[in-house]
């Protein structure tokens, strides 16, 4: 795959993500393209942010979750708000990388 064409397969990603913040639904369409497209960007700058999305719907629906499951002793509220806010700091900041024409540093960090 060309340069172009891996930067369009992550520009697609991010805009599905970003997408996905007010209609969450579209998260899963964003996942699954990520999920299909990573093999076809590997040995890119691409690889390393579309592995960075795929964990970051991963861990946001897991900590989405237990946040459900939690909210009956409230606490629940707190990590659901905090996975929120973690998830658009992702996806955020991995776009400004992205933009940048650069990878991510470490992918499957939490930060």
């Amino acid at each position: 795959m060309d340069r172009e064409t891996a930067r369009q397969v992550g520009l697609t990603a991010y805009i599905l993500y970003g997408v996905s913040v007010v209609m969450p639904p579209v998260a899963l369409a964003a996942v699954f393209f990520a999920h299909y497209k990573r093999p076809h960007v590997e040995g890119t700058f691409i690889e390393s942010h579309l592995t960075w999305l795929i964990r970051t719907f991963w861990l946001t629906l897991l900590f989405s979750i237990i946040g459900a499951v939690l909210t009956i002793v409230l606490i629940g509220f707190l990590i659901l708000f905090v996975a929120g806010v973690w998830y658009v700091f992702r996806v955020v900041k991995g776009f400004v990388v992205f933009n940048d024409g650069k990878p991510l540093a470490d992918p499957e960090g939490w930060l």
